[in-house]
């Protein structure tokens, strides 16, 4: 969630344009700002009755936006000083507001802790005034690094650190030229303690015209030192304002210290207050910032780190991670662990990862965490040599996604009925200080894609971050010659999720008409199958005996042939067999067994499939027979098969698509047949040839599926 602040400077109430502090009001209430800041000339004159107006308008503003007392932060300028801002003694003439405002008009550091934001107030007015000329005193920066230096160093150097000053340290170029005069007189003091300081953001006033400027200090073997300076125009003076009218800026700030700049002007007087457009810390030297203070606050960091995924025609992903240059931030990692974000998918599972150790430095040693949850991965890496500045580790993660994309509409809605549009994606989460982060996204060569895009969002994942998104976006590619993506980022901003999305395209089988009968059939045939979900397995109807007892006979059948195939007998080849059939009562949907030779068994009559896991859900979402044999498939495949908790694990198993006669792309439900018996899997390895899948589908349809929808009476 990212933290507004409204920065307002140069009110000059008593001499404000009637016409505009309503509008104001309301501008600033609609953005719900957390903090508001004012950076001098409250007033035009300092005498008291001005003063106490002003105030009173300003408490009133930040009760208006629910912005308690200590979030409303005032510095002073020199009209609050000074008659005319030009003469007077600072302590004399500027009673009435350090009288006023006495917990807030004088130099010191503020931190707010739960924003990671630092507040460095500075009274920028000399104490003999000189013509509206600001100085800050050599004693005032010593009080404020002795302030500074007595904040923790891992809350100073992770926090953005903002100094709010009326007297504006660069010249002012506007449309009269560049106003020397009213510069700060030790404007070089300044900045370099804005420098040493780490100072992320000045606010200031004076000038009446809203100027943007990001310095950046150049260094030798250090990163630069880059100081964004913000100036905000008058807000309501009745002249003296620049060409776009009356002014107020809004300062968004993320989790992650990325910031966006936002400027509202109001011209005519009195009209509403509109953006001109938002600006953000775009320079390479920006970036450097945050990666300096993730790096302190995350302890190590990655010179490179490439993200492999390939989208196999299944809808499985395969992941390989390759780090390079993995380093403590200090001198040693202590302790000598890394533990990543838990990589998460939203449907599918992840059977686990492994460590390549051909390409990974010695002693790196990979632990993943028991997990009950088959969507959820954690896993830490452990260094017997531990990582060093100087010698930096490299290590290889390779795991699988399976069944973690949806290759048709149909299967999407099924997987995520709430959603909007029909947009699969990946992301990375960084977490960390990351030199160069690449990634590429390999697609089928036949999957014709559809706007493919690239997105920032926030570390849930939830809120997309359209700034970050617009900086970044020229550093993403995707080539339909290839059909990949590709996205290079040179620092990337930590706290962030970074996600690639594609539309998924449609299939012959989507765009053709389906029948309207055969839409009718696969209902009723559904209803009359779930129906058997309502009664006890162990004491089953008649009806569910009839169905299956089709599913014996078929199974029977199946029995000879592989029994005459191997020249064995009838009686030596053991199989069971079940029915399965798409329940789409729940959210996702699930296969789910009605009737089968295990149903009386309470751990196979539960056991439920998302579509595409398991050996039967893959052949629902690919309509295709599938044969398993155990230890027969190597690498990603061999995890295709998902076992029946607590019950028998197949040796052997196959799963037909039952398809409606006449609309093949419309599946009635999932014939399984299969054993646990080793001499039997090995029997029916018989089946895997061309002319015996033939006749397995053949037998199925003709028979199997026949008599089904005959006992269902679903008439042709």
């Amino acid at each position: 969630m990212s933290i507004r602040i409204i920065h307002i400077s140069d009110i000059h109430y008593d001499e404000r344009d009637t016409r505009v502090p309503e509008q104001f009001r309301r501008a600033i209430q609609a953005l719900k700002p957390d903090f508001i800041v004012c950076t001098g000339d409250l007033v035009s004159q300092p005498w008291s009755k001005n003063v106490s107006a002003a105030k009173e308008w300003l408490n009133a503003l930040a009760s208006d936006c629910a912005v308690t007392p200590n979030r409303l932060l005032i510095i002073p300028g020199n009209h609050d000083y000074g008659y005319w801002g030009s003469f007077g003694v600072s302590f004399l003439t500027g009673r009435p507001f350090r009288s006023a405002f006495k917990d807030k008009a004088h130099t010191k550091v503020v931190t707010f802790l739960d924003e990671k934001i630092i507040f460095i107030h500075i009274d920028s007015n000399p104490t003999f005034l000189d013509l509206a000329r600001g100085h800050v005193s050599s004693r005032t920066i010593r009080k404020l690094v002795r302030e500074l230096n007595a904040v923790p160093p891992e809350i100073r150097e992770t926090s953005t650190k903002i100094a709010l000053i009326h007297h504006h340290c660069l010249p002012v170029y506007n449309e009269q030229g560049v106003d020397r005069y009213l510069l700060l007189k030790n404007s070089s003091a300044v900045i370099e303690f804005f420098a040493d300081y780490h100072v992320n953001l000045v606010l200031h006033g004076h000038k009446h015209r809203a100027t943007h400027s990001l310095l950046s200090i150049g260094g030798v073997d250090v990163p630069n030192r880059v100081v964004e300076v913000l100036a905000a125009g008058t807000a309501m003076k009745r002249n003296d304002f620049e060409g776009r009218g009356h002014n107020f800026n809004l300062i968004s700030i993320d989790s992650s210290g990325f910031r966006s700049i936002t400027q509202y002007f109001s011209k005519p007087v009195g009209a509403n207050f509109d953006s001109v457009g938002t600006s953000y810390g775009f320079s390479r030297e920006y970036f450097e910032q945050l990666y300096e203070q993730r790096r302190a606050s995350q302890h190590y960091s990655v010179e490179r780190l490439h993200w492999d995924l390939k989208l196999s025609p299944e809808g499985d992903r395969f992941n390989e991670m390759v780090y390079t240059g993995f380093k403590p931030a200090l001198s040693v990692l202590d302790p000598p662990v890394y533990r990543p974000p838990a990589y998460t998918v939203e449907t599918g599972s992840i059977p686990g990862c492994n460590l390549d150790f051909g390409r990974s430095s010695p002693g790196v040693q990979l632990s993943v965490d028991p997990r009950s949850d088959p969507k959820r991965l954690d896993f830490e890496l452990s260094f017997v040599n531990p990582p060093k500045r100087d010698q930096p580790v490299d290590f290889v993660i390779q795991s699988w996604d399976l069944n973690a994309s949806a290759l048709t509409e149909e299967e999407f809605w099924i997987k995520h009925p709430n959603e909007k549009e029909v947009r699969e994606y990946e992301e990375k989460e960084i977490d960390g200080a990351i030199e160069n982060f690449t990634w590429q996204v390999s697609f089928p060569e036949d999957f014709a894609l559809r706007d493919v895009r690239f997105e920032v969002f926030d570390q849930a994942g939830a809120i997309k971050q359209k700034e970050l998104t617009d900086i970044l976006k020229s550093r993403f590619v995707f080539s339909y010659l290839t059909n990949s993506a590709f996205l290079n980022l040179q620092k990337p901003p930590a706290g962030y999720r970074y996600r690639i999305s594609w539309k998924i395209p449609p299939t012959a089988g989507q765009t053709a008409a389906v029948p309207l009968k055969a839409q009718i059939h696969l209902k009723n045939f559904k209803k009359s199958a779930l129906a058997f979900r309502k009664e006890d397995p162990k004491s089953p109807s008649e009806g569910m005996l009839r169905v299956f007892a089709i599913l014996e006979t078929y199974k029977t059948a199946v029995i000879e042939k592989v029994a005459t195939d191997n020249s064995v007998e009838p009686s030596d080849i053991r199989l069971e067999t079940s029915l399965m059939v798409y329940d789409d009562s729940s959210k996702p949907g699930k296969l789910r067994i009605i009737v089968g030779t295990l149903m009386d068994d309470p751990n196979a009559w539960n056991f439920s499939l998302e579509i595409g896991d398991g050996n039967a859900g893959r052949a629902y979402k690919t309509n295709i027979t599938r044969l398993w044999y155990a230890g027969k498939h190597l690498g990603m495949a061999s995890q295709w098969y998902i076992p029946v908790p607590g019950s028998m694990q197949h040796k052997f198993l196959c799963s037909i698509p039952l398809r409606h006669p006449e609309a093949s792309h419309l599946i009635m439900g999932i014939l399984n047949i299969g054993t646990s018996d080793q001499t039997t899997s090995d029997a029916c390895k018989c089946l895997n040839t061309e002319e015996s899948g033939a006749w397995l589908i053949l037998g199925a349809h003709n028979f199997a599926l026949t008599r089904l929808m005959e006992e269902f009476n679903i008439q042709g």
